[in-house]
C-alpha cells in the first residue's frame, strides 16, 4: 500500500555515517565531479523508493520487513514506517563487503535506537 503522496525518507545516523565514507572514497578515488555524480544519482534512487517502497521485495532472510535495493556501488537497506510514514534507510553497505553481516549491525543499531 503506497501512500498517494509517497513516503518522507529518514537515514539513521549509522546509514549517514556509512554514506559520508562512500562520498568520501568516491570523491577520493573518481573525482569531485563523480562523486556530485554519484550523489544526484543516489538521491533520486531514495526519491523512487519513497515514491513506491512497496514496489521493492522484502527480505526475511536479512530481517523482518527488510527490503532492499542496489544502487551502482552500494544496497540502500530500508523498512517502511507506514505509522510516521517515512521509509527508514538503516544501511548503505557496499557491495564488496559482506551483505548480511552489515545489514544485521544495522539492524541490530536501529533496533536499539528506537529502544531510546
Amino acid at each position: 500500500m503506497t501512500r498517494p503522496e509517497g513516503y518522507g525518507i529518514r537515514i539513521t545516523p549509522l546509514a549517514a555515517q556509512q554514506l559520508k565514507e562512500e562520498m568520501s572514497w568516491s570523491r577520493r578515488r573518481w573525482g569531485r565531479q563523480h562523486q556530485l555524480s554519484y550523489r544526484r544519482a543516489l538521491l533520486r534512487r531514495l526519491e523512487q523508493i519513497a515514491a513506491s517502497p512497496y514496489g521493492y521485495r522484502e527480505r526475511p532472510e536479512l530481517g523482518s520487513g527488510v527490503r532492499l535495493v542496489h544502487h551502482a556501488g552500494l544496497y540502500i537497506v530500508f523498512l517502511i514506517n507506514e505509522e510516521q510514514g517515512w521509509i527508514e534507510v538503516i544501511a548503505f553497505p557496499n557491495v564488496h563487503r559482506e551483505l548480511e553481516h552489515g545489514v544485521a549491525d544495522s539492524l541490530e543499531a536501529w533496533r536499539r535506537a528506537k529502544k531510546e
